[in-house]
C-alpha cells in the first residue's frame, strides 16, 4: 500500500496576497494546496515490505466561474460556460507542461456547499482510478475486435468507451439527453442512484485540446443540460462530485500541429455523481453489505434515465422564486411552509405528551419570528412597535383584556360604554395600581387572569416603576392606545388584533406572530403579514438583516432565511467594515474633545485654582516638621 506524503509551506494568505478583482472566470493557486510544486517532502522508510510512502509534488488551482458566487453551473448561460472550458483547457496545458507533473485532474466536488468553483489538481503520479481505465482501455484496443459502427480510436483501433456509447444510442435505454457531438447517459454499472456519463459519440477525442470550437460549444451545452435536470429533478440545489477524465498530459505540438501518440488511446468522458437518492434531503449511504462485499442499486440504471428524461430543460427551481412566491421579495413561502410544518408537528407532539402526564393545563405556547441584525441599534425604545396580524394572539372571548387609564377610572369606563366596546374586560386607574394593587400579590393576580394589557399612552412612563418586573417578563407589556380617538373602536380592536416588537440594543429581537393551536396555514398568513412590516422597522431594511428563523419558547430556531455571506452588496460584512472604522474615527474624535475641555463644576473649579497655585513662581511651600 502506497501513501501520499504532503508537506505545510506559506500560502498567500497566510502572507496577506489579496485577490484582484474579475468581471468573467478568474483562476488562482489554492492557498492551502494538498499538493505543493518541488522540492516535495521527503517520503519516509518503509517500517514493512508491505507499507511504503511515495513523496508527491504538483500543483492546486481554484477556477472561480464568475464574480457573483452564489451562481452554480445550471444558472449561468452557455457562453460562460465556454470560458470556463476554455479556462480548463488552459489549465490542462499550463500544468500538463511543466516539469515532473503525470497528471492533470479536473474536478468540482462539494457544489451545494461552495457552488461557483472548480479545482484543477496535477501531480507527479498517475492516481488509481484514471490508472484503471486507461489500462482497461488499452486492454480493449489490443484484444477485441469491434463490434458497432462506432468510431475507431488511436491508429484505427476499437475504442472500449466508443463502442459503448454507439451501443447506447442504438439501444436509447439509458439515453438522458444528446445534441450534435455528445450523449449524457446513465451508465449500465452505476452505483450512484443518478449517475451520469457524459462524451462525445461522432468521433474519438481523447482530451479538451482537441476540441473544435463547435465540440466546446456543444459540451457547454450539454453540461447546462445535465445539471439543469439535476436542480429540477428535487427542486433543489443539486449535489454532485464531477470529474473529467481524459489523457494524462495533453499531446505535443509539432510547428502548432497536434502529435498522436499513444496516450490518445484515452476517450474524453465526465462523470457525475450525486448523493441523492429520494428527495432533496434523503442521500445515499453504504450499507454494510456494500462496505464489505459489493455496491448495491437503490434503482436501476433505466429507472433513473427515465425519471432525468422526464425533467424540464428550463430551470424551474429558480423560476419558483419569483417574485410572487416570495414574501417581501427575499423569503421563500416554500422555505416558510416547510418550516412551520416541521415546528407545528414537533410543539403539537410534545403538548400530547405533557398533556397525559400533567393535571393542570400550560399556558398556550406562541410562534415566535426570531431576527438577528448585523449592527446593532443605537437605542432601546418603550414603546413597541405595532405589527398586524390577520389571525389575533388574543381572543377577548376567551382571555381577559385589560384597559389601564387615566384617573378617573370611572370616566374612561363610561366612554367605553358610549362607544359600545364590549371587549374590554376590566378598566384599571393610576390610582388603583397606586393603591388596590399595589400588593404583589394583587398584582400577580391582575397579571394571571389578563392575556393583555392596554394603557394609555399618556400613562405608559408610570407603568415601569407601577408595574414592576413580572409584566416584562410574562412578556406582557402594556400596550399603549390613543383613548382621545374620535374612532375608539377600532383603535382598540387593532391594537388587540396586532402583535408587537418591542426594538433593543441587541441583534436579536423576537416577535409573537402565532399562536401553536393555530393552524399551520394560519401561521404562514401571520408571517406573511407581520414581516414586511417587521423589515420597514429595522435600521437598514433588509441590508441590515442577517437572517430570519421561527420557533417556540423551548424548541430550537428553524431557519427561514439568510443573508449571502462574505462582503458583496447585501452579504454578511456587507459595509461593517467601513461602519467599524467610521466607529472608531468617532471614538477617537470623542477622546480628544474629551481631554481639550476644561473641567466645570465646583470640583473643577477648585482643581483650576490649585494648579494655578503651583504654577505661581512666587509661591512658598510651607513644611512641618515633627
Amino acid at each position: 500500500m502506497t501513501r501520499t506524503a504532503i508537506s505545510a509551506r506559506a500560502t498567500p494568505a497566510q502572507t496577506g496576497a489579496i485577490n484582484e478583482d474579475y468581471k468573467t472566470t478568474m483562476v488562482f493557486e489554492n492557498d492551502y494546496a494538498a499538493v505543493l510544486p518541488p522540492p516535495g517532502p521527503v517520503a519516509p522508510a518503509a517500517p514493512h515490505p508491505l507499507l511504503t510512502a511515495e513523496p508527491v509534488q504538483g500543483g492546486c488551482d481554484v477556477v472561480c466561474f464568475h464574480p457573483r458566487h452564489d451562481l452554480s453551473l445550471p444558472t449561468l448561460s452557455v457562453d460562460d460556460i465556454v470560458a470556463i472550458i476554455q479556462e480548463w483547457t488552459r489549465i490542462y496545458h499550463h500544468r500538463g507542461t511543466q516539469d515532473g507533473v503525470k497528471y492533470v485532474q479536473i474536478f468540482e466536488a462539494g457544489r451545494s456547499l461552495i457552488p461557483s468553483k472548480h479545482t484543477v489538481w496535477s501531480a507527479s503520479i498517475l492516481p488509481t482510478l484514471p490508472a484503471k481505465e486507461l489500462s482497461n482501455l488499452r486492454d480493449y484496443a489490443e484484444s477485441s475486435a469491434a463490434t458497432t459502427n462506432g468510431p475507431k480510436g488511436y491508429q484505427n483501433k476499437p475504442c472500449l468507451l466508443c463502442e459503448y456509447v454507439a451501443y447506447e444510442r442504438t439501444a436509447r435505454e439509458r439515453i438522458v439527453v444528446e445534441n450534435e457531438h455528445f450523449v449524457a447517459l446513465v451508465p449500465w454499472w452505476a452505483y450512484w442512484p443518478f449517475e451520469i456519463l457524459v462524451l462525445p459519440y461522432k468521433r474519438h477525442i481523447p482530451s479538451l485540446s482537441q476540441f473544435t470550437p463547435e465540440e466546446t460549444r456543444a459540451f457547454a451545452e450539454m453540461i447546462s443540460h445535465v445539471t439543469i435536470r439535476y436542480d429540477n429533478l428535487f427542486s433543489c440545489s443539486f449535489a454532485y462530485a464531477m470529474g473529467i477524465h481524459q489523457r494524462s498530459l495533453p499531446p505535443k505540438r509539432v510547428e502548432g500541429a497536434l502529435v498522436e501518440d499513444e496516450d490518445d488511446i484515452a476517450h474524453f468522458h465526465v462523470h457525475f455523481e450525486p448523493p441523492l437518492l429520494r428527495s432533496a434531503t434523503v442521500r445515499k449511504f453504504l450499507a454494510g453489505y456494500e462496505v464489505m462485499a459489493e455496491p448495491q442499486r437503490d434503482l436501476t440504471a433505466e429507472q433513473a434515465a427515465q425519471r432525468l428524461r422526464g425533467c424540464s430543460s428550463k430551470l424551474r427551481m429558480h423560476d419558483a422564486m419569483s417574485e410572487s412566491e416570495l414574501v417581501d421579495g427575499h423569503v421563500s413561502i416554500t422555505q416558510c411552509k416547510r418550516a412551520i410544518d416541521a415546528l407545528h408537528a414537533y410543539a403539537t407532539q410534545l403538548e400530547r405528551k405533557r398533556a397525559e402526564t400533567e393535571l393542570l393545563p400550560g399556558k398556550e405556547q406562541h410562534i415566535w419570528l426570531q431576527i438577528t441584525v448585523k449592527t446593532m441599534h443605537p437605542e432601546r425604545k418603550l414603546t413597541p412597535f405595532r405589527i398586524p396580524l390577520k389571525h389575533p394572539l388574543v381572543d377577548p372571548r376567551t382571555s381577559g383584556v385589560c384597559l389601564i387609564t387615566k384617573d378617573p377610572q370611572r370616566e374612561y369606563k363610561d366612554l367605553l360604554e358610549r362607544h359600545n366596546i364590549k371587549f374590554i374586560s376590566r378598566v384599571v386607574g393610576v390610582g388603583k395600581l397606586k393603591g388596590k394593587f399595589k400588593a404583589f400579590e394583587a398584582r400577580r393576580l391582575l397579571l394571571k387572569e389578563n392575556g393583555m394589557f392596554l394603557a394609555d399612552e399618556r400613562v405608559i412612563p408610570l407603568l415601569p416603576r407601577l408595574l414592576g418586573s413580572k409584566w416584562f417578563h410574562a412578556k406582557k407589556q402594556p400596550i399603549p392606545v390613543c383613548l382621545t380617538r374620535k374612532d375608539l373602536k377600532g383603535e382598540l380592536e387593532r391594537a388587540i388584533e396586532s402583535s408587537y416588537m418591542h426594538q433593543n440594543k441587541g441583534t436579536c429581537t423576537s416577535v409573537k406572530i402565532a399562536l401553536l393551536s393555530h393552524t399551520p396555514k394560519q401561521i404562514q398568513v401571520n408571517l406573511e403579514t407581520a414581516l414586511p412590516v417587521i423589515v420597514s422597522r429595522i435600521k437598514g431594511g433588509w441590508d441590515n438583516i442577517q437572517s430570519l428563523h421561527i420557533k417556540t419558547s423551548t424548541s430550537v430556531s428553524l431557519p427561514i432565511w439568510t443573508c449571502e455571506l462574505g462582503s458583496e452588496e447585501g452579504g454578511r460584512w456587507d459595509g461593517l467594515l467601513a461602519e467599524a472604522e467610521q466607529e472608531a474615527v468617532n471614538e477617537e474624535r470623542r477622546k480628544k474633545k474629551k481631554r481639550s475641555s476644561s473641567p466645570r463644576g465646583s470640583n473643577g473649579s477648585e482643581r483650576t485654582k490649585l494648579n494655578n497655585q503651583r504654577n505661581d513662581p512666587n509661591r512658598v511651600e510651607s513644611k512641618i516638621v515633627v
